[in-house]
């Protein structure tokens, strides 16, 4: 089936656990974050501790998959939607990128062409955007107005102010306001 609508899905902590992860393998304890920015909340032993984590080759590997993102990306393929992955790169770890590659497709069945690297993820236009990151959420809607901009719930974002936060549901989609509403 050919796709005419594209869902612009991000991948660290919409798809992939990144900050809890992050948070048990470092053995840091945040329970109520106020800043999107795991940085913010961390001392300087603890961001040395992340940032050597983070440039590990093997831990982007080992990365768990969110409850239920495998059914709600097939979810939005069924709904007619292709899945575009919008990431932001991090380079200084060796590999990153085919590390990312790999775990995508094995994990959610995507060929490297739906794959955008980028931090500017409001240059890049489709029908539906899903992230985590307010600054990304409220930049992509500004420069794409006809587009859906929904917020991926996280204790993270938590603090924010958004009118869509979603969770994935076995559906697809579910907006947290609405437990009975899928996207």
């Amino acid at each position: 089936m050919k796709s005419n609508k594209i869902a612009l899905v991000d991948v660290c902590d919409v798809a992939i656990s990144l900050h809890d992860e992050t948070l048990k393998h470092a053995n840091i304890k945040i329970e109520s974050p106020k800043s999107w920015n795991i940085f913010d909340e961390l001392t300087r032993d603890e961001t040395r501790r992340v940032l050597k984590l983070w440039n590990e080759p093997q831990f982007w590997k080992e990365l768990s998959i969110i409850e239920n993102a495998r059914s709600g990306i097939e979810g939005l393929r069924h709904q007619g939607y292709r899945v575009v992955w919008v990431t932001s790169p991090w380079y200084s770890c060796s590999h990153w990128v085919k590390i990312r590659l790999e775990f995508l497709k094995k994990n959610f069945d995507s060929n490297h062409e739906d794959v955008i690297f980028t931090s500017s993820k409001y240059l890049i236009p489709g029908d539906l955007f899903i992230d985590d990151r307010p600054k990304h959420i409220k930049t992509w809607q500004a420069f794409n107005a006809n587009g859906r901009a929904v917020m991926f719930k996280t204790k993270f974002n938590n603090h924010f102010e958004w009118d869509e936060k979603c969770l994935w549901s076995k559906e697809g989609f579910r907006l947290c306001s609405d437990t009975t509403k899928i996207l």
